[in-house]
Parts: C-alpha cells; sequence; structure tokens
C-alpha cells in the first residue's frame, strides 16, 4: 500500500514539473476527459503536427492508471474551411499505458492483476480530432484508443472519450 502512495506522489509531482515548464511557451493545455478512463489530461504541442499527451486517471479502491501518447495532427491532409470559426485538427498517433492495481482480485483482467501492487502494461493506438474555437484558449477532443494488454494478461481493449483541456 505504501508503494501504491509513493507511485501517485510520483505522478503528480511529474504532472506538476511538465506543466510549470512549458506555461511560458503557450503550448501546453491541462484539462479533463470523460469516459473510460476518466482521467486528467495533458497535452503538450511539440510542432503544428505533432504532440505528445499523457493522463492520469485512478480509482482509490482499484486501481491507478498512467498514458502517454504521441499524436501526428492530420488537419495539413484535410481542407479545413468552414464558416464557424473553428478549426478541426484530427490526429493518430501510438503510445503506452502502465497500471497499478490497488485491490486483490479473484483472477487478472487484462492490465489489472489478480494482487494488489501488481503493474500492467499496454500499448495504445489513439484516433481523434481536436476542435480549436479561434478567440478561446480552449481545445475540445473526443479520440477512440484501441489496444492491447501485454501483461499480467495479453488482450484487446478500447478506451473512448471526450474532453476539453485550457493552454497557457
Amino acid at each position: 500500500m505504501k508503494f501504491i502512495h509513493v507511485f501517485n506522489i510520483i505522478i503528480v509531482l511529474f504532472f506538476q514539473k511538465v506543466v510549470f515548464a512549458q506555461s511560458a511557451q503557450k503550448n501546453f493545455g491541462i484539462g479533463v476527459m470523460i469516459g473510460h478512463p476518466v482521467a486528467v489530461t495533458a497535452q503538450h504541442n511539440i510542432s503544428k503536427h505533432n504532440s505528445v499527451a499523457g493522463g492520469f486517471s485512478f480509482s482509490l479502491s482499484d486501481y491507478t492508471l498512467v498514458y502517454a501518447d504521441y499524436h501526428y495532427h492530420v488537419s495539413h491532409l484535410i481542407k479545413n474551411k468552414n464558416p464557424f470559426s473553428v478549426e478541426t485538427n484530427p490526429y493518430v498517433g501510438f503510445g503506452g499505458l502502465l497500471v497499478l492495481t490497488n485491490k486483490d482480485r479473484s483472477s487478472d483482467d487484462l492490465y489489472l492483476g489478480k494482487k494488489s501492487g501488481h503493474l500492467g502494461l499496454g500499448v495504445r493506438i489513439p484516433f481523434g480530432f481536436e476542435v480549436l474555437p479561434q478567440t478561446l484558449p480552449i481545445r475540445f477532443f473526443a479520440e477512440i484508443v484501441p489496444g492491447m494488454s501485454l501483461t499480467p494478461t495479453m488482450g484487446a481493449f478500447f478506451h473512448l472519450g471526450v474532453g476539453v483541456r485550457y493552454y497557457f
């Protein structure tokens, strides 16, 4: 149990360091995603076509989940003229998933282990799009993420979410 609390503190400190390091460049966003998983999410735009995104989700009595993805934005491949003064920005990417099980269970469940303290790993392939209002520092997004659990058992999973991030 002590390991779980240390793990959670390290994740929070990591996100805090990233937020303050990137805030001067005005290309860092932080927000929430509703779906599976429900998560606090962050994104750093490396360039117009490249970004890294990640999220942190937990259930106090079940698991702690962290994911990180690379996104390649393909908006330059799509003619994006619309009368609503918003830009849409589709993306595709790849990433990883790390899950720490917080409780014992009767059997392994994809990336959730059988015993408290088990570590689950997986790969993710996010497909999504962002909606960028031109006058607001926010971005709405939606994504579909098929993936594969690698440990403790192998199997396919599917994540889906919508969210919003504030950029500063």
